[in-house]
């Protein structure tokens, strides 16, 4: 992965998620004292975090600190904001000054959002106490994320990915989610100049057959990957319909082509918008190229 890979994916990881741990190993088997202390400390204050392992990749464990321009792992990022290492962490926690912060999105969200649930007022925010010298648009970044998940207004795509069980045992779909998010933040700038609307476009992607059929159904676009002991196959769902079966190795680049199919589609007729998307001619035009292309076709496992 070259370095402007390297940076983007960091952006999009940051960007995507409200508390990113950067840390030796993972959640359930840290593999370094001080990972092990921070995740520990975020697990007790019982908020959820993305935690990324820097040891899987070497080029990410060297671009985070060059990203943040700090030395040591772990890091920590709350709401786009680099709080700091083991030290600075452990220090804020000790002061109450971290439990702060996290708990105060929480508060700001549901009191926000039951004003907003019963139309009361027409202005918000968010009054979160940044770390010192922090950036204050963390406000703006938690009133945005509300706003899209109340249904609001759209600001970038979301993408619904499964959180992992015992049904799941394979990374792949973690690494797909990943892959897809990191691709949909890169890709946003010009999808906007382009594609006007393409803000609302959602996207699932779920890890085995129990939840992610229907999960993908409520997506734009989904696709349900298999989980322990399922047959490899990969259903797409398109507008709540199975389109096709994914297969191989090459499933990730396939289901970015067909999400970009997608757009294209939908949001690429400015002059009528997305309301005269040909969904039923759209969705066969798909079946038929992907099934040439020795895919398989809606009502086949």
């Amino acid at each position: 992965m070259d370095q402007k890979a390297v940076l983007e994916t960091i952006k999009s990881q940051i960007a995507e998620n409200d508390i990113v741990l950067y840390m030796k190993g993972t959640k359930e088997t840290p593999q370094c004292g001080f990972s092990s202390a921070v995740s520990k400390l975020l697990t007790e204050l019982q908020l959820p975090y993305i935690a990324v392992n820097v040891l899987e990749n070497p080029d990410l464990r060297e671009g985070i600190k060059e990203f943040t321009d700090w030395p040591t792992i772990p890091q920590l990022y709350v709401k786009g904001e680099f709080v700091g290492g083991y030290d600075i962490v452990c220090e804020a926690y000790e002061t109450g000054e971290l439990e702060g912060l996290l708990k105060d999105i929480v508060a700001s969200s549901a009191k926000i959002g039951i004003l907003l649930q019963e139309s009361i007022g027409d202005t918000i925010r968010f009054s979160l106490t940044p770390e010192p010298g922090g950036d204050r648009t963390l406000e703006v970044k938690a009133a945005q994320e509300l706003l899209q998940t109340m249904g609001f207004r759209a600001f970038a795509p979301l993408v619904a990915a499964c959180p992992g069980c015992g049904r799941t045992t394979s990374t792949v779909f973690q690494t797909l989610a990943r892959d897809i998010q990191s691709w949909i933040a890169a890709s946003i700038p010009q999808w906007r100049r382009t594609y006007p609307g393409v803000e609302s476009l959602s996207v699932a992607v779920m890890g085995c057959i129990v939840n992610g059929p229907g999960e993908s159904k409520h997506a734009d676009i989904g696709i349900s990957l298999p989980g322990t002991g399922e047959e490899p196959a990969a259903p797409v769902f398109i507008d709540g319909r199975r389109a096709v079966t994914l297969r191989g190795s090459t499933l990730a680049e396939d289901f970015k082509t067909l999400v970009e199919d997608y757009i294209r589609r939908r949001y690429g007729n400015t002059e009528s918008g997305a309301a005269s998307y040909a969904h039923q001619e759209g969705v066969e035009k798909i079946e038929d190229a992907w099934t040439s292309q020795g895919c398989v076709s809606d009502g086949e496992s």
